[in-house]
């Protein structure tokens, strides 16, 4: 079966172009069949600068973070727009949904089952496909809902949750750890890919 096929594939969706080193270096669009050996990648607005030396980098991987696909792939010539491979193999992986990286952000939570009024400030420390932890001078208990802005996402995304547990850091923070609840496809595609993002970037940084 073609892996087309098999992942029910949209060329529409977003890729990552990394450097051996997992450095991320554009954000591309598939233009091409992933049965096909010489694929063509269409780069987004804002790419072309950072690839003045693509033709150079001997060997690149292309991952599609929503359909847990990696490509490890020989460049063979760049346009303007445009960037030409050859695959020389495709793997599956699969973001596990507790896999948790650290992160911090300024954000705001909304009470939905509190007793609470108004926002609350707080301060993330990780997040994962299913859930974030984050540390607040508000008192939540643990069963309780709430919303959570979250500004790592393509654009800030404002998801259900649920307290799970909670520990004193010390007179004035509690750090909490919640799960994500009432989700839609697009907003757990939406995480996943800022997940991965976040990931890329602490190993960027050797976190």
């Amino acid at each position: 079966m073609c892996a087309d096929v098999k992942y029910g594939w949209n060329k529409q969706a977003e890729w990552l172009l990394l450097d051996q080193k997992g450095i991320q270096l554009a954000h591309v669009l598939l233009e091409s069949s992933l049965d096909e050996e010489i694929l063509t990648f269409r780069l987004e607005d804002g790419s072309q600068k950072d690839l003045m030396d693509f033709m150079d980098l001997g060997e690149v991987s292309v991952v599609n973070p929503d359909k847990g696909i990696n490509l490890s792939c020989t460049p063979l010539r760049q346009t303007p727009n445009r960037i030409i491979v050859k695959r020389n193999s495709i793997a599956y992986f699969e973001l596990r949904r507790d896999l948790r990286v650290p992160v911090q952000f300024e954000s705001y939570i909304y009470p939905l089952s509190g007793m609470w009024k108004g926002r609350q400030e707080i301060r993330s420390v990780d997040i994962s496909c299913g859930g974030i932890g984050f540390s607040s001078p508000t008192a939540l208990t643990d069963g309780e809902q709430l919303e959570v802005v979250l500004p790592v996402t393509s654009y800030p995304l404002v998801v259900q949750c649920q307290v799970l547990h909670h520990r004193k850091l010390d007179d004035e923070m509690t750090f909490y750890a919640a799960k994500f609840i009432e989700m839609r496809g697009d907003e757990e595609a939406m995480i996943r890919k800022a997940v991965f993002n976040i990931q890329l970037q602490n190993r960027r940084k050797g976190l």
